[in-house]
């Protein structure tokens, strides 16, 4: 469902993709973050990817609240955030695009700060920054603004290695600039996590990136969080696999990854999936995990450590309770 509401025919500057699924107690908080932000022309477009409790009212309200154009809602079958994301990315109109998980919160005066430095580097495709982790329980009324005089870059180039070694970027404080955004395409559809991780990979081998060492936006943690519960496949190993090619790689912007560090970082994908499932107690998956780690690093003790305390859970779970 789009809003019936007139829409302007200028195009904003900056189009915010906002996917929401079941986020009737934090959209609200998320919207007025973004609405609250200095400075640029904006364009907030809301997907609702199948709620089924309050969510879209909250996003109507503010359809119907805000200046007219500036907020749209539109509904679709629940496919998952990279689906949600795709119909954003292709509604938007700015020249520049961000994105807010509805759970998140923006700080004050984020969009000013990126933006003065996408006008200062024009090389560069996108800029992110630090995040600061909060629980369900937080003070939404006593957010800091941003703070400018930390805003300088703690990354800074073609970071594909660097990404790929660990993912630095984190969505909701993302800004990029369309040209960007339609070089790299749409979020990978197959992918129910790592779908964003394997999207600035992509994006890492096409522009110089930029992370602000300031904190710009809140990452929630709840209960409902999708990154709290352990996976039956190791989307990590997927996005990487996906985005290295089968020995050494190099080219003129990415950089290089020796084979070693490959297989060292892949090995790291299995045990993250090894210790989810090993916390959960499931034998099958931490089992899976601690052989493919022997796979790609047998020469770490590591691996071989997970595999013998693998090989104890079924021990732990049926040995008999002292009284």
């Amino acid at each position: 469902m789009t809003s019936p509401r007139s829409v302007t025919t200028a195009a904003p500057r900056v189009s915010v993709v906002v996917p929401a699924f079941n986020c009737e107690r934090y959209l609200g908080t998320a919207l007025e973050s973004i609405l609250a932000q200095s400075g640029p022309a904006l364009e907030i477009v809301v997907v609702d990817d199948g709620s089924t409790d309050g969510t879209p009212d909250v996003a109507q309200h503010f359809v119907a609240t805000a200046p007219p154009g500036t907020v749209s809602l539109h509904r679709q079958a629940n496919c998952g955030s990279a689906a949600a994301r795709n119909r954003g990315l292709a509604l938007t109109r700015g020249s520049l695009i961000a994105f807010l998980d509805a759970d998140d919160v923006w700080l004050p005066d984020k969009l000013a700060v990126q933006l003065r430095f996408l006008a200062a580097h024009p090389h560069h495709g996108m800029v992110c920054s630090r995040w600061q982790v909060q629980h369900d329980d937080f003070d939404t009324t006593s957010i800091p603004s941003v703070d400018a005089a930390e805003c300088t870059p703690d990354l800074d180039g073609w970071l594909y290695p660097t990404l790929f070694l660990s993912c630095k970027v984190w969505t909701s404080t993302v800004v990029m600039r369309r040209s960007l955004a339609d070089a790299v395409g749409t979020f990978d559809t197959s992918l129910k996590r790592g779908q964003d991780y394997d999207y600035w990979l992509r994006a890492s081998r096409l522009t110089r990136i930029a992370r602000l060492s300031c904190v710009t936006a809140i990452y929630r943690i709840h209960h409902q969080s999708v990154t709290r519960t352990p996976q039956k496949e190791n989307y990590e190993y997927q996005v990487l696999r996906k985005n290295v090619q089968s020995g050494p790689h190099s080219d003129t912007h990415s950089g290089s990854l020796t084979r070693r560090v490959v297989r060292v970082r892949l090995s790291q994908a299995w045990r993250n999936y090894w210790f989810e499932h090993y916390q959960a107690g499931s034998f099958r998956y931490c089992f899976r995990g601690a052989l493919q780690m022997i796979r790609w690093t047998p020469w770490e003790a590591g691996a071989w450590v997970a595999a013998a305390r693998t090989a104890f859970i079924p021990l732990l779970r049926h040995s008999p309770r002292r009284s």
